[in-house]
């Protein structure tokens, strides 16, 4: 099993992505045209990266197993979760550049099923492939102290547009949703929110 880190906060996340974006103004069409053209890009000839260890996507909430105590299912299906670096927005958690970080532990499926903490995913017969299985910890610090945040845990798994998300004493079953672009805020340019910090590198 191995963890890696990937901090996202608003004052240090810096990358190609966001060299990129200093020449673009987020919500032009062509631009949402040309993320979209990346994204696909990106899903086929880098699978295991487009799809397990990559969250910053759409997803839409298609179904749940097991019991829920005090959510109510038809309030949360067919709803939507988002991620997009120091952003995110959606049904279950929702964090605006207040310090978002992202973990995962990487585990085989064997692996996975003989941990405990996820004992449901037996249970309620998940059907998962033989390929490598992430479990994600998203945290957002907050703004003010007291609202800080955490979805934990995300799973994705290589070769899958699927995810899962343990709530309560069910799981619910997101898929990457391509109705639409869906990455993050478009309103304005994307690097006034990410790039402060010129010495920081990667």
């Amino acid at each position: 099993m191995r963890t890696t880190w990937k901090p996202l906060s608003n004052e240090s996340k810096r990358d190609d992505s966001v060299e990129l974006s200093r020449f673009f103004v987020w919500g032009d069409m062509k631009t949402k045209q040309l993320i979209f053209l990346i994204t696909m890009s990106l899903s086929i000839f880098f699978p295991n990266f487009a799809f397990a260890q990559f969250v910053d996507t759409k997803w839409k909430v298609i179904s749940h197993v097991g019991e829920t105590w005090f959510s109510k299912p038809e309030e949360i299906i067919g709803k939507y979760q988002e991620f997009y670096k120091g952003w995110a927005e959606g049904v279950f958690y929702s964090c605006d550049y207040a310090g978002q970080s992202m973990t995962y532990n990487k585990y085989t499926p064997k692996e996975f099923l003989n941990n405990k903490e996820f004992s449901l995913f037996e249970e309620t017969k998940i059907v998962l492939s033989e390929d490598d299985i992430f479990v994600h910890r998203i945290t957002c610090n907050g703004k003010k102290g007291f609202d800080r945040k955490i979805i934990y845990p995300f799973v994705t798994q290589d070769n899958s547009n699927k995810a899962y998300y343990l709530f309560e004493g069910a799981i619910f079953i997101l898929k990457r949703w391509n109705g639409d672009i869906g990455l993050g805020p478009l309103r304005k340019p994307f690097f006034i929110d990410t790039y402060k910090s010129p010495t920081y590198k990667w």
